[in-house]
């Protein structure tokens, strides 16, 4: 099921079961309540957030946020572009976010040229507006963005490092970009970038662009876009209910705080079950989640912390955390397992949904080494595929063949074998 197909379960599910409660951003104080401290004070108790959208893609994803559903008070949005014509668009939209024109006296609101130099040269002029946005109360910060070109690789990781001095919780939530579609450079400036967020981040997960393709590679662009969205949307979602809604067993700020500082790199997925459900069809469900993950970490290895939150209802049998927590081990081929897990009760709830945020403790940053190796594997082949479409472009437009050869281009399979043979023929067909 896709993610925005359980989000939209889980919110009108919520919005059911809190028609007959009392709002929990609107407490009344009654008489019979005896408490050392002020029910109604939001200050208290409910750590303030703040996610800020940098560049082109981190923007397009804040607009998102803002339309899957309603935020709580102590969530604020802020979208900082170089492009003020993108700002505008946002604004258009109607969102409440904040929105920042980043280095408007160096670059007159005309974009960082996909440029990381520019865009981290531009925010030097920002610097102490960034300290004023991010003030003395914040908690946490996400700092999402797309890496690769010139607003979101040049001025997240400088973000960071003025939340890190500040000491903010600070969790990057990125997306890589598709070798074979924006080629080396631009994948390179996104390595880059990741390694100055990974310096100064508390932790982060990365989002491949690549892994969204070959999960389905008749995708359109829009639909990679939304795909990309829902993804980080629901990322965000957990986050955020994690810390400001309680629940029969609650997983507190603490925790995730825990959670994160000690995890560099984590990924995560989203399930709905049926509470019926064996133990064989949930470790069917949970490995198909696992195995299909936009992440590029790899889960089996030995020692992993799990951040697990579980929506469930009156019907949810008992045994629901044990399998859960059973399979995991199983998949990673481990006994030792941080299991750190909350249940909310939603009665209206048809199935039970699982969250889970994981991380390989020790050897997720070494993950992320062994695929940039693995990359550099492939630059030969990438190179081959990026120089022979440039030649394959230039010849159709000579030849006035675009159509025909662009069907051919595009029907692609999987099979890296197949791609330099294909290439090869359209190019000496072409040619003739």
């Amino acid at each position: 099921m896709a993610i925005d197909d359980i989000l939209n379960s889980v919110h009108l599910n919520e919005q059911d079961a809190k028609k007959d409660i009392v709002s929990e951003t609107s407490f009344e104080k009654k008489e019979t309540v005896s408490c050392n401290f002020d029910i109604g004070d939001e200050s208290i108790g409910l750590p303030n957030v703040k996610i800020f959208g940098v560049g082109g893609a981190g923007n397009n994803i804040i607009s998102y946020l803002e339309k899957i559903r309603s935020w709580p008070k102590n969530v604020k949005f802020w979208a900082f572009n170089t492009d003020k014509k993108t700002l505008i668009r946002l604004a258009k939209t109607q969102i409440n976010s904040s929105l920042f024109l980043v280095g408007e006296k160096k670059l007159n609101g005309f974009g960082s040229g996909g440029d990381p130099i520019v865009g981290k040269t531009a925010f030097e002029e920002n610097k102490l507006d960034a300290e004023k946005i991010l003030g003395d109360d914040t908690n946490i910060l996400f700092i999402i963005a797309g890496l690769g070109k010139g607003t979101g690789s040049g001025v997240s990781p400088e973000i960071a490092k003025i939340a890190k001095a500040k000491g903010i919780i600070t969790v990057g939530i990125i997306t890589l970009p598709s070798v074979n579609v924006e080629g080396n450079k631009v994948y390179e400036n996104a390595m880059n970038s990741y390694d100055e967020l990974q310096a100064v981040c508390d932790s982060l997960c990365a989002i491949s662009n690549d892994k969204i393709i070959l999960s389905n590679n008749k995708t359109t662009f829009i639909s990679q876009l939304e795909q990309g969205n829902s993804e980080i949307g629901a990322i965000v979602n957990d986050f955020v209910e994690i810390i400001s809604d309680a629940g029969e067993f609650n997983i507190d700020f603490n925790d995730l705080k825990s959670f994160i500082q000690a995890n560099k790199h984590f990924f995560h997925i989203m399930v709905k079950v049926k509470t019926d459900s064996t133990y064989e069809e949930l470790s069917v469900i949970l490995k198909d989640a696992i195995s299909n993950s936009y992440s590029n970490i790899n889960f089996e290895l030995n020692e992993i912390d799990v951040i697990c939150d579980f929506k469930i209802n009156k019907d949810t049998p008992t045994n629901l955390v044990s399998d859960t927590r059973r399979l995991l081990e199983e998949i990673s081929q481990t006994h030792n397992i941080k299991f750190t897990y909350g249940i909310q009760n939603i009665p209206n709830a048809d199935n039970a949904i699982i969250s889970l945020f994981i991380s390989n403790s020790q050897q997720a940053s070494d993950t992320y080494k062994k695929n940039d190796h693995d990359k550099s594997n492939h630059d030969s082949r990438n190179e081959y595929i990026v120089n022979s479409t440039d030649e394959l472009l230039q010849q159709m437009h000579k030849n006035s063949q675009t159509k025909k050869i662009t069907k051919k281009l595009f029907s692609w399979g999987n099979d890296e074998e197949d791609e330099q043979p294909l290439l090869t023929q359209l190019l000496n067909e072409n040619k003739e």
